[in-house]
C-alpha cells in the first residue's frame, strides 16, 4: 500500500489498525509450535501404523545378519581360547573322542571331527538327549526349511517379474517360481534344463544364485541335522599290565624320585609329583603349570586344596634348587643343605629326573657332567608309566550320560551359507524393488493372479499353434499327456512375459521413475545415512570401550542407536515424521535397556 497520499494521521491510525487484527488474530489461532507438534505426531501416527510391520521386518532381518556374523567371527576367536585353555578343563580326552597329552594341540578346525559333536555340553539321559534332538530336527530343521523356502520364492517371484520384462521363460520356469507345487526334487532338474537349453533369465548370477538356494532349501533339514546330535560323554582309561583300565584322572606326573629319600624327611624312592586336582586328567602342560609358579615359602598361610599344592610345588622347587647345586648323582665326601634346613653329610642324595624346568635343563655338575632330563612319567599306585606307555594303552570310553552339541565345523560351513543366503537375498530383493519402481509395476502375481496368467498364456499359444498348423482341435479337450508333449515338443516349453515398457534412457523417463534409482535414493536420504553411518562409528567406540576399560551405562544406549534411525528411516513419511518416530524409538527401545543395564553394571 502507498502511504504518500495519507496524511501522518491517518498512516499512524491505520498502522495501528493492522497490528491490532494481527494480534488479535495470533491471540485466536494455536501456537505454531503447537500446531506442528501435533500435526508431526499424526503424521507419525498413520506412518506407524502403515509401515510397522514391515519395518520391524527389516529391523529383524538386520539383527539376522548381524548375528550370523558376530555368530562366525566368535566361533572362531572361541575355538582359538578354547584350544590353548583346554588343558585346564582336566580332560585328556579331546573333543573327537581321541587321547592326547597336550589337548592345548586340537584344533577344530580338524576334518577328524567333522562329524563328531565337538561343541557338546551336558550330562544328560538318552531319552532327554534324544528328545533335544527329536525337537531340533523339527523346529529347526524342518521349520528352517520351511521359512527359508517362503523367503526364496516370495524374494524370487519379483525379480522374475523384473527378469520377464526384458525376455520371457518357460512355463514350468513359471510355475516353479510363481506355483510351487512339485517335489524340488524334480523342480530343480528341470528348471536347469531350462535355463541352459531354452529361455533363461537376463542375469545369469540370479539363475546360478536361484537354482543353489533350491539344493540349500533342499539339504537343510540334512544339513541342519547332520552338524547336531548327541554323543556319550567320555572319560580316560590306561590298560595296566594286567589288562585291567584304570582312570586316567587317578595318575600323576613324576618330576623327581628321590631314591634316599629318607634323607629328607620322606619314603625311599620317594616320587615327587605335579599337585593336581583330582577330578582332573593329567597332561603335560601341568609341567609348565607348576614352576612359573614363583617360590613359596611359607605353605602355612594356606589351607585345603591350596595348601596341597604349596607343599607339592615347595618340594619340587627344593629338589630343584637341590639338583642346581650339586647335581642329580651321588657324590661321596660332600655336604650338601636340601631346602632351609636339613643338612646332609657323607654323600649327595640320589635324584633320578624325569622332567625339569628348561632353565636348568642342560646345568653342569661339579663333576662337568651336563645334565639332560628324560621324558616325564606318570605313576599310578607305585607303578610308573612311560609317555610312549600311555599314549599306547589308553582310550577315552563312553559313558552312561550323553552330551548334545554341534560340530564346531559344520556349524562354521553352516553359518557361511546362510550369511551368503542372506545377501543374496537382500540384494535380489532390493535390485528387483528399485527395478519394478522405475518400470511402473509396483505389485508382483500372486497365486490366483499367476494361474489365470499361466492359463492365459497356454492357451494362446495352443490356439495359435492349431492354426498355424490349420486344425480345429479343442485345446481344453487334449489329454493331459498329449497337452503335456505339445507344450514339451511344439512350444519348447512355451514362452511367458509380461508386455511393458522397457527403462527408457535418462531424460525420456518419468519424473516418479527418476526418483526410484539408486544414485536418487542416496542423494534422498544423504544426511539420515550420514545420522545413520555415525551412529555405527560411535557404536563401535562405545563397545570397544566397553571391552577394554570395562564401562557401564554411559555405553549402552548406543548399540540400539542405528536400528532405530534405520527404523525411522523406514517407516517415517517426511522428515519430521521420522525425527517423531526416532524419539519415540529411543525412549521406548533403547533407553530402558541402557538404564537397566548401567544400573547392573554399577554394581560390579
Amino acid at each position: 500500500m502507498d502511504f504518500s497520499s495519507l496524511s501522518p494521521a491517518h498512516a499512524s491510525n491505520y498502522i495501528s489498525w493492522v497490528g491490532a487484527r494481527a494480534q488479535t488474530h495470533l491471540k485466536r489461532s494455536p501456537s505454531n509450535v503447537k500446531t506442528l507438534w501435533l500435526s508431526t505426531q499424526r503424521q507419525a501416527c498413520s506412518d506407524f501404523r502403515a509401515r510397522a510391520g514391515r519395518g520391524c521386518l527389516w529391523i529383524l532381518a538386520v539383527l539376522w545378519f548381524l548375528g550370523l556374523t558376530t555368530g562366525f567371527v566368535l566361533l572362531n576367536v572361541w575355538s582359538v581360547f578354547e584350544s590353548s585353555a583346554r588343558a585346564g578343563y582336566g580332560s585328556a580326552c579331546l573333543p573327537d573322542d581321541s587321547f592326547s597329552l597336550l589337548p592345548d594341540k586340537y584344533r577344530y578346525w580338524s576334518n577328524s571331527g567333522f562329524f563328531q559333536i565337538t561343541l557338546g555340553a551336558g550330562s544328560l539321559t538318552f531319552t532327554q538327549a534324544k528328545a533335544i534332538d527329536v525337537i531340533w530336527d523339527i523346529a529347526i530343521g524342518r521349520g528352517g526349511q520351511a521359512l527359508l523356502a517362503y523367503l526364496s520364492w516370495q524374494t524370487f517371484v519379483r525379480y522374475v517379474t523384473t527378469s520377464m520384462e526384458v525376455q520371457p521363460i518357460t512355463f514350468h520356469t513359471y510355475r516353479t517360481i510363481f506355483l510351487q507345487n512339485e517335489s524340488l526334487v524334480l523342480g530343480i532338474p528341470r528348471i536347469i534344463r531350462d535355463f541352459c537349453r531354452r529361455r533363461n533369465l537376463h542375469s545369469r548370477f540370479a539363475m546360478v544364485f536361484i537354482v543353489m538356494t533350491m539344493l540349500f532349501t533342499l539339504i537343510f533339514p540334512t544339513l541342519g541335522g547332520s552338524m547336531t546330535g548327541y554323543s556319550a560323554n567320555v572319560n580316560a582309561y590306561v590298560r595296566d599290565a594286567d589288562e585291567n583300565f584304570i582312570q586316567f584322572k587317578d595318575f600323576e606326573i613324576v618330576v623327581y624320585t628321590v631314591h634316599d629319600g629318607s634323607r629328607i624327611n620322606q619314603t625311599d624312592d620317594f616320587h615327587a609329583t605335579i599337585y593336581k586336582n583330582k577330578a582332573n586328567d593329567p597332561n603335560l602342560l601341568d609341567l609348565v603349570d607348576w614352576y612359573d609358579r614363583p617360590f613359596l615359602t611359607n605353605c602355612n598361610d594356606y589351607s585345603g586344596e591350596q595348601y596341597l599344592r604349596c607343599t607339592s610345588s615347595q618340594m619340587l622347587w627344593n629338589i630343584s634348587a637341590y639338583i642346581t647345586s650339586y647335581g642329580p648323582y651321588p657324590q661321596t665326601d660332600v655336604a650338601s643343605e636340601f631346602g632351609n634346613g636339613i643338612s646332609l653329610t657323607g654323600r649327595t642324595l640320589n635324584i633320578s629326573s624325569y622332567q625339569w624346568p628348561l632353565s636348568l635343563n642342560g646345568t653342569k655338575g661339579g663333576d662337568g657332567r651336563v645334565y639332560q632330563q628324560d621324558a616325564a612319567v606318570f605313576l599310578s599306585g607305585n607303578t610308573l608309566y612311560s609317555q610312549s606307555d600311555v599314549m599306547n594303552s589308553a582310550q577315552c570310553q563312553a559313558q552312561e550320560s550323553y552330551q548334545w552339541g554341534f560340530s564346531f565345523i559344520q556349524l562354521a560351513v553352516m553359518l557361511i551359507l546362510l550369511w551368503i543366503w542372506t545377501i543374496g537375498i537382500v540384494i535380489m530383493y532390493t535390485t528387483s524393488k528399485f527395478t519394478r519402481l522405475q518400470r511402473g509395476r509396483p505389485d508382483v502375481a500372486g497365486e490366483y493372479k499367476a494361474v489365470f496368467e499361466l492359463a492365459d498364456a497356454m492357451h494362446t499359444q495352443l490356439i495359435q499353434l492349431t492354426k498355424e498348423e490349420g486344425t480345429s482341435d479343442d485345446v481344453r479337450s487334449i489329454t493331459e499327456s498329449t497337452l503335456r508333449q505339445r507344450i514339451k515338443s511344439d512350444l519348447r516349453g512355451g514362452t511367458i512375459a509380461y508386455d511393458t515398457n522397457i527403462l527408457l534412457d535418462k531424460a525420456d523417463q518419468p519424473g516418479d521413475a527418476n526418483n526410484w534409482t539408486f544414485k536418487a535414493w542416496v542423494m534422498r536420504e544423504m544426511w539420515w545415512l550420514l545420522a545413520l553411518a555415525v551412529a555405527v562409528a560411535v557404536d563401535g567406540v562405545a563397545i570397544s570401550l566397553l571391552v577394554r576399560n570395562n564401562m557401564t551405562s554411559n555405553v549402552w544406549i548406543f548399540p540400539a542407536l542405528p536400528l532405530a534411525i534405520g527404523f525411522a528411516m523406514f517407516v517415517g513419511s517426511t522428515h519430521a515424521s521420522r525425527v517423531m518416530v526416532l524419539t519415540w524409538a529411543v525412549l521406548l527401545v533403547c533407553a530402558p535397556p541402557a538404564i537397566a543395564l548401567g544400573t547392573v553394571m554399577s554394581k560390579y
